[in-house]
């Protein structure tokens, strides 16, 4: 066989693959946009998700407890998030699911912890979370593989011993997690950012605010944080920062408590929740600023989530979003995680 004749074939071979990949994906993910989201509107608090609108509202789970912190998978088939009984608020597990909410599968076990604040890794082949356990001083962030084994701790150095790590992001490029640590070293709550293969670890804010709940944005040049001038949370407003901490601005300023920002897939808009005194809902903001759009009006607590829109697997840049697309044109990165 002549090689023209091949190199077609090959091209033809790797177009039905795709395809088919990616048809076999969206099969599997919501057919349409869908921010996930937790909320106290059924007694506990449940996962949910609903349009970008604030339409179509419905529950996932019914697990009777506390369901925090829902994150899709980066195929969209999956979300993890964290759960823990109402008998004891300090108790938390990872838990995993389809994105219908069926098969809800535990994915940490060990007894007497606090494990929150999930993340994928960019390939869907690990999770990290930040987790308080039984004689380990301080809270820190863990990375494991995405079926729950191989759990391994990364913070491991100054100034990180006995202090609050928590709210973990992997990078889209996979190259870095950001997190927020606080504690007697650091004096505030300001974002840092590790490598999983190296441990290396860089400093991104240190501006004297309490900075929480980074989210690397899909290109991976911003950072969306919330940000307040003391521990209280009294007066949290959203800000973006450069991926090096310079160029911070506000988002979003308002007398209550905006917290918990994510992205839109494509970096447009913003999601989070607000706190009223003891209520809470979800609302929505452009990235390049203006007033926010209330999405829920529920009289129970609604906590941000998580945006997926299944239209990013086909359109997202190569080296950016490791997705079905992507891994026709460049290879897959694998993270080098060492025990």
């Amino acid at each position: 066989m002549s090689r023209p004749r091949v190199a077609r074939l090959a091209l033809v071979l790797a177009y039905v693959v795709h395809t088919g990949v990616l048809s076999s994906v969206v099969a599997q993910a919501p057919r349409g946009p869908e921010i996930a989201f937790s909320s106290g509107r059924a007694g506990g608090n449940e996962i949910y998700v609903m349009g970008p609108d604030g339409g179509g509202v419905r529950a996932l789970t019914q697990l009777r407890g506390r369901a925090f912190r829902p994150r899709w998978a980066p195929d969209g088939r999956k979300i993890v998030f964290s759960w823990g009984p109402l008998r004891d608020p300090g108790e938390r597990t990872i838990y995993v699911m389809r994105a219908d909410g069926t098969q809800a599968t535990k994915l940490t076990r060990e007894r007497d912890t606090h494990d929150s604040s999930v993340t994928w890794s960019p390939d869907g082949r690990h999770i990290a979370f930040a987790s308080e356990r039984p004689r380990v001083d301080g809270t820190h962030i863990y990375v494991m593989d995405a079926d729950g084994r191989n759990v391994r701790r990364l913070t491991l150095d100054w100034p990180f011993e006995g202090a609050y790590s928590t709210s973990p992001s992997w990078s889209p490029n996979g190259a870095e997690i950001a997190f927020t640590s606080w504690g007697p070293r650091t004096g505030t709550a300001e974002v840092f950012a590790i490598r999983p293969h190296s441990r290396r670890v860089r400093q991104i804010t240190n501006d004297g605010m309490w900075n929480r709940s980074a989210r690397w944005s899909p290109d991976g040049r911003e950072l969306i944080l919330e940000s307040s001038p003391n521990a209280r949370k009294q007066d949290t407003d959203i800000y973006v920062v450069d991926s090096d901490g310079r160029n911070r601005a506000r988002l979003v300023e308002h007398p209550h408590r905006d917290q918990s920002p994510a992205w839109s897939p494509d970096g447009s808009r913003v999601v989070f929740h607000r706190f009223f005194w003891v209520d809470s809902d979800v609302y929505v903001v452009d990235r390049g600023g203006g007033p926010a759009r209330n999405l829920t009006r529920h009289p129970s607590r609604d906590w941000a989530g998580d945006w997926f829109d299944p239209a990013a697997l086909a359109v997202s840049d190569v080296g950016k979003r490791l997705v079905p697309w992507g891994w026709l044109k460049a290879p897959v990165w694998r993270p080098r995680i060492h025990p």
